[in-house]
């Protein structure tokens, strides 16, 4: 199957997703706070080689996609 073939099939966009997801909400809460976010954050930093992510980076992150303002992304 191609990437072609996957973005068509939103099933399996969905079981994607959500197994990203359950990778990053290592505490099983079915959120992502903001202790999760910065360490997928910080990973991604050193793998993509930039400077690291700050608090103040993932405030402001938390904050764009934050609809209910309960300090968490589910």
């Amino acid at each position: 199957m191609s990437i072609k073939d996957l973005l068509k099939d939103s099933d399996k966009i969905d079981k994607i997703s959500k197994l990203a997801f359950d990778v990053v909400d290592t505490d099983q809460s079915g959120y992502i706070d903001r202790n999760e976010l910065e360490n997928i954050m910080g990973s991604i930093a050193v793998e993509m080689d930039f400077d690291g992510v700050n608090k103040e980076d993932v405030e402001e992150i938390i904050k764009e996609l934050d609809i209910d303002e309960d300090g968490r992304r589910g």
